[in-house]
């Protein structure tokens, strides 16, 4: 009974994107050079999916997006980056499915302190590894728009 409350209370605990991105958010996720984006890739070890099929995941929506992906520690030398990682539960033993949180968030780590622009990209659900996995894609097709929105007249 207590894992199923778990369960309801981090599925309503899911953070909503509103419809348009508060005005603060384009100016922060302008860039000198938007034709790459740097990003930050991690699944945690409890996850059925790998850091590399997420990469694989992230790469492809940006490349569809016609913006390079900057993959490795091109984070930190970048203005600006998406983070981009997947925490997951222990897998419940019966039916295979697993608690996971998807945090999503642009971020700038060479400013003092890095900051994080918190902005609900992200999600909190359960289910088996293609759930996982195409919710991660959902949430980065969420984000990327904004970022091309920002950067090029459209």
């Amino acid at each position: 009974m207590k894992k199923i409350l778990l369960i309801a209370l981090l599925l309503l605990s899911s953070q909503v994107q509103a419809a348009d991105p508060p005005p603060w958010l384009y100016p922060v996720l302008k860039v000198d050079n938007p034709n790459e984006l740097a990003v930050y890739v991690y699944a945690s070890p409890e996850c059925p999916v790998t850091t590399d099929e997420l990469k694989e995941v992230l790469s492809g929506v940006l490349i569809g997006s016609r913006v390079k992906p900057l993959l490795g520690e091109e984070y930190l030398k970048n203005s600006l980056y998406l983070s981009a990682s997947i925490g997951c539960l222990e897998p419940d033993k019966p039916s295979g499915y697993q608690v996971f949180s998807i945090p999503l968030a642009f971020g700038n780590y060479n400013v003092r302190p890095p900051v994080t622009y918190l902005y609900p990209y992200g999600f909190t659900g359960t289910g088996p590894k293609d759930d996982i996995i195409s919710s991660f894609k959902n949430q980065v097709e969420e984000a990327v728009p904004d970022y091309i929105a920002a950067n090029f007249d459209l």
